[in-house]
């Protein structure tokens, strides 16, 4: 190497050291850059995985309560009132309230078990009632003490996390109205199954089961049986019927308040001609519902006596029982039966009325058709009682009474003109299908 050669290579290595060092410098930089970011990924990475964590947390959550959703509720709702746990169980206290909540689970599940299958069901069960007036009922007619009723009512409670008694206090109304609310609010959640409705017994609860058919919700109900009996309106809607056996009373209790039975001491028979322009006290005409057999004079106007006989309970069943204000005590004739079978057809039968199809057919009590048929002049004034489709296009209908039993109601049949046989009949069933609805 010549000595003017060795200034130009240390330039050289100069500027190869100066790029050297940049590169190590930027490098450095670079990693430097590289390590912050990744520490900042980092982060992001952590809390990512702490939202990841939470969102399957919530997840997880939902599907329960989804899946709680998507098992079945089958609500109960119990008119206590109406429908009373038979007496056997009741005389056993907590025992028995224990017993009752068991057979009521038991009869509905085996009763939906072909529809329900495996599915997991909750039986929700509130009974509503007036506890104060139901206990001393049950006291006074010796069918449960007070301290029997207390201990079945609270084991009944305690059966399951799902049975409520409600005591609704004093008032049919109060009752009644949260039964319908519960109908009306609870029919419509989609996880309601089936409501099974104890009521059967009242009329009252035709509207909220109506207004349950116009939603198409109807088929969710089946009727809870307690009496025998199922009331008039209720039976057209066609439900579905389910009576437990051994679970409740199949006859309403004779009497509702204590002491009554002292009323009974002294009561009045009912003669031939009966006191006129004085009616019965309540005591004494429920007094008189008691007695059987008295006998009615031939020519005695049966709508005078006092009180009336009952066109229900001659012809048919009267659901009232012995509340009904109304004779179920008369021993009549079978020419006195056919007198109040002729003239309970001049009141026109409630379901037939609306236009809809009466299930008795033939054998219901009231009319099907205005006996003065297309000759009524109450028709053509809009003021007839029939006011049912095709209830006028018969022949008028002026079968006379005959002879004997039913001389002295010989004016009732007269088609001139309303009688006062004609109004006393259509007011009584009419009286009797009110009280109905408000039993």
């Amino acid at each position: 190497m010549s000595l003017d050669a060795a200034p130009i290579d240390r330039e050289r290595w100069e500027t190869l050291l100066h790029e050297q060092a940049a590169m190590f410098t930027a490098t450095i930089e670079r990693n430097t850059a590289l390590e912050a970011r990744v520490e900042e990924l980092q982060r992001e990475l952590g809390v990512w995985k702490l939202a990841m964590a939470t969102a399957e947390k919530d997840n997880k959550a939902l599907q329960r309560q989804v899946g709680s959703l998507n098992e079945d509720l089958i609500l109960v709702l119990i008119d206590g009132d109406g429908c009373i746990f038979s007496p056997e169980l009741l005389a056993l206290g907590s025992n028995g309230g224990s017993r009752a909540a068991n057979i009521l689970t038991r009869g509905i599940t085996a009763f939906l078990e072909e529809e329900l299958g495996s599915r997991r069901v909750d039986i929700w069960t509130t009974i509503f009632l007036n506890f104060h007036g139901l206990g001393e009922t049950l006291a006074a007619n010796n069918i449960a003490t007070v301290d029997q009723f207390n201990a079945f009512v609270q084991a009944f409670n305690q059966s399951g996390r799902l049975f409520t008694v409600v005591d609704c206090g004093k008032g049919k109304e109060s009752a009644d109205s949260k039964i319908k609310e519960y109908l009306r609010t609870f029919a419509r959640f989609p996880q309601t199954a089936k409501v099974i409705f104890g009521g059967a017994h009242d009329n009252g609860y035709s509207a909220s089961l109506k207004y349950l058919e116009h939603e198409g919700l109807l088929s969710k109900v089946v009727l809870l049986k307690g009496y025998t009996e199922v009331a008039v309106e209720l039976k057209t809607l066609g439900l579905r019927e389910l009576d437990i056996d051994n679970l409740f009373m199949k006859k309403k209790i004779p009497f509702k308040k204590p002491g009554l039975l002292a009323t009974m001491s002294t009561p009045e028979i009912p003669t031939q001609r009966p006191p006129r322009n004085t009616p019965p006290t309540p005591s004494k005409a429920r007094a008189n519902l008691k007695l059987e057999g008295v006998s009615i004079g031939p020519t005695t106007v049966l709508h005078k006596l006092n009180p009336p006989p009952c066109n229900l309970y001659y012809l048919s069943t009267c659901p009232a029982g012995d509340e009904c204000r109304y004779g179920h005590h008369y021993k009549l004739t079978p020419e006195q039966i056919e007198t109040v079978r002729r003239n309970a057809k001049k009141s026109p039968c409630p379901i037939a009325n609306r236009g809809q199809k009466c299930p008795h057919g033939d054998k219901c009590t009231m009319g099907h058709v205005c006996p003065r048929g297309y000759k009524c002049v109450y028709f053509k004034q809009q003021k007839c009682k029939f006011t049912g489709k095709n209830m006028h296009d018969g022949e008028p209908d002026y079968v006379r009474p005959n002879k004997g039993a039913a001389a002295a109601d010989a004016t009732t049949d007269t088609m001139d003109g309303d009688s006062d046989e004609i109004v006393f009949n259509f007011d009584q069933m009419g009286e009797q299908i009110a009280s109905l609805r408000g039993s």
